[in-house]
């Protein structure tokens, strides 16, 4: 296809495939396919969704008018449904992984290359991927995936019996102008060429905890998993020990009270670490947390890891004693 006619097609992937849904009784009337005879069409195909081969689709109204791809693996799912015939087009519905569903629809084009009229009963085709059910991804965006021709097996016309078309990475497969042996023409700006899909975390196969020595790496890139242990730098570990040791002493000089009431179980953190819970005069955690976060960030810009956590403290209170806050037990004092 031209440039211009990719535009169309791309516009019309997502329009094409919401109408083949909508055919099949999902809020509307029964598809008209039920009332039609099954048909069995043999397609060559070319494009980016992968090699050109020759692929056989069938449907029949017994089985709902659902549609079974056979043939030469060019990269297609294997099954979809339709709403009228195949003239009309039809969809198909696969994945690329467990994280990505992968959703095409084969449609009437408005012209083939060069503006020529296309021959009887080709199809254009567009693919798209989305994030499937076991993808944690937010976004439910459709990202255009592939696209390609289908143009009918003849006497006249099997690319099976053409020379193989070897394209370079910077090229995919197109029908010419006349003939219907695969050339091969390069990839335009708003051609949809299958990329990678991004890694996804899936957060329940995170590591829990690390081996001795290693901690936890989170990545800069919030896309990224945290799915790896690393050592630290012996320049984080210094950075550590410094933020606790000036953390500390800041610490002592913020438990000043007078009833119970001044006081709270608090924790600061930063780059650096955070601290165990501990108690805190209440009016002294504001200042201290913008001052902890602040020196961490002096002191380990070279940490990309996380300590690990603190253990579990048993069931503790604050409370004001001598003019200090500290925690004693839920017992103690005749406290809760």
């Amino acid at each position: 296809m031209n440039q211009s006619t990719r535009r169309i097609v791309e516009t019309l992937v997502l329009a094409a495939t919401a109408v083949l849904t909508l055919g099949h009784g999902i809020g509307g009337s029964p598809p008209a396919c039920l009332t039609r005879k099954g048909e069995t069409r043999s397609y060559n195909v070319v494009g980016t969704c992968g090699p050109t081969g020759v692929v056989t689709v069938s449907w029949s109204p017994s089985t709902f008018c659902s549609v079974t791809l056979t043939g030469d693996d060019v990269g297609l799912p294997t099954s979809g449904d339709l709403s009228t015939d195949l003239n009309a087009g039809f969809g198909l519905t696969g994945s690329i992984n467990l994280d990505w569903d992968l959703e095409c629809s084969a449609f009437p084009p408005l012209s083939a290359d060069a503006g020529v009229p296309a021959a009887a009963g080709a199809l254009s085709l567009g693919c798209v991927r989305r994030p499937s059910l076991a993808n944690p991804t937010v976004s439910p965006d459709r990202v255009p995936w592939c696209q390609g021709d289908l143009l009918p097996v003849t006497p006249g016309c099997d690319i099976r019996a053409c020379p193989a078309a070897t394209c370079s990475s910077a090229e995919h497969t197109a029908f010419p102008a006349s003939g219907c042996c695969p050339v091969c023409v390069p990839n335009g700006p708003n051609d949809a060429v299958p990329t990678p899909p991004p890694p996804v975390c899936h957060i329940e196969t995170c590591p829990q905890s690390c081996p001795a020595g290693q901690e936890l790496f989170y990545p800069t890139d919030p896309d990224t998993c945290w799915g790896t242990c690393q050592t630290p730098s012996q320049q984080c570990l210094d950075g550590r020990s410094q933020w606790l040791s000036e953390v500390e002493a800041r610490w002592a000089s913020a438990l000043a009270c007078t009833v119970d009431a001044d006081c709270t179980i608090s924790s600061v953190g930063s780059r650096c670490e955070a601290t165990c819970a501990d108690a805190i005069a209440i009016n002294q955690i504001s200042d201290l947390s913008i001052w902890a976060g602040d020196r961490g960030n002096e002191l380990c810009a070279s940490c990309n890891s996380q300590p690990a956590a603190c253990p579990p403290i048993p069931p503790l209170r604050p409370a004001c004693t001598n003019g200090a806050c500290v925690l004693v037990g839920l017992s103690q004092d005749g406290g809760p």
